[in-house]
């Protein structure tokens, strides 16, 4: 069977869709599926040395939003001359929802569904954006689609008019990184573990203790403003930092929020390529993740996999994923994500039980089984 994966995700540096496009198409050829990554002109540090991939980084230049919009052009002209020469009934799987190729593909049209959050909360994106009409007409041309949880699942049945049988339910991996080497090396070169209540952690031997969060801020439903005034609220600031990796540096804005909360010095901002994401998640006292909605939320689970302590959001996808591996906070209520927040800082056996149960529950996940249940839901259309 072959499969070409599109290039409209592309334009991401980093981030959960990528590294999901990236690790399927790793392993789609252990299950016979011939796989095709067509990324033209794209933004994406992930794709180094990945074999298969068609295309080229492009300059740093060309992330500006007109020079993005040139590529995707020349991309999409490029796939149409490219695909004439693929074999008949030829799979096209979509990486994101923009782009207009899979309009005179020839073969099946497969979409990955990552989340309804455009069409569920449209209060947080400008009356003009474009995600949902896209999907809609997507969705309906499509002839399969790949929910990555239960719950996308439930939300893609209740919000479009789309066939049950064209929909199943692949979720994500997660790498599972080596262990840290027993015993530690003295000086250890990656503190990573918590002895327990009154030990004080490796980070806290040899830096200041922290919490993490990762990832995205300025969109709202990543509820980061509400967090850092519950952070403040719980009193643990001077227990623990909250570094903030990626994401850019904090805006006017944020960094006006932090000061009037009395935080200046204690929230921090760090950029973060996968090598140093690995490293806080190891280092950290826990990892927080207060979102109002994600259709899967890859992060926790990344976390996990790393013996890191997850507070998460109870809403959406992240119960479904995390199970009892987590400690949960209502992400619309702040005095409880500040209860949830002083816990986590000053309960370390909480944090043992949670390190255990996290990495359990991140085994659980691989990307080999996300790439076999795909595989098998390309041979539904043949």
């Amino acid at each position: 069977m072959r499969v070409v994966l599109g290039p409209e995700a592309f334009d991401q540096r980093y981030g959960g869709v990528t590294r999901y496009l990236v690790e399927l198409h790793r392993r789609l050829g252990g299950f016979d599926v011939d796989s095709s990554l067509f990324a033209g002109l794209h933004a994406n540090e992930l794709l180094q040395g990945v074999p298969g991939v068609l295309g080229a980084r492009t300059p740093r230049a060309l992330e500006r939003h007109r020079a993005r919009l040139l590529c995707d052009a020349l991309n999409e002209q490029a796939l149409r001359l490219w695909s004439r020469r693929l074999p008949a009934g030829t799979v096209y799987h979509k990486t994101y929802y923009g782009g207009r190729a899979h309009e005179r593909w020839k073969g099946p049209v497969v979409v990955t569904v990552h989340d309804l959050i455009h069409a569920l909360f449209p209060e947080y994106f400008l009356p003009e954006d474009p995600t949902v009409p896209r999907q809609r007409e997507l969705f309906a041309r499509a002839d399969l689609l790949i929910a990555v949880s239960e719950n996308t699942r439930r939300d893609l049945l209740s919000v479009f008019d789309v066939p049950r049988e064209r929909v199943v339910v692949v979720p994500h991996g997660v790498t599972i990184p080596e262990p840290c080497p027993e015993p530690c090396p003295e000086p250890c070169p990656e503190p990573c573990r918590d002895p327990g209540p009154g030990q004080g952690t490796r980070s806290q031997r040899g830096a200041e203790p922290f919490l993490l969060y990762a990832g995205a801020r300025s969109n709202r439903y990543k509820n980061w403003a509400p967090f850092v005034r519950a952070y403040a609220a719980s009193g643990v600031a001077a227990e623990a930092r909250l570094v903030c990796a990626g994401g850019g540096p904090l805006q006017a804005s944020e960094r006006g929020l932090v000061e009037k909360l009395g935080l200046a010095g204690r929230v921090q901002q760090v950029p973060a390529d996968d090598a140093q994401l690995d490293r806080l998640y190891r280092s950290a006292l826990g990892f927080v993740y207060p979102s109002l909605y994600e259709g899967f939320g890859l992060p926790p689970l990344e976390a996990m996999a790393r013996g890191c302590p997850v507070l998460a959001t109870s809403a959406s996808s992240v119960p479904e994923v995390l199970g009892e591996a987590a400690s949960y906070v209502d992400p619309a209520d702040e005095e409880d994500m500040a209860v949830g927040v002083k816990r986590l800082v000053q309960d370390g056996a909480m944090r043992e039980r949670l390190r255990a149960a996290g990495r359990a529950r991140a085994r659980r996940f691989t990307w080999e089984r996300t790439a076999a249940s795909t595989a098998a839901a390309y041979r539904q259309l043949t």
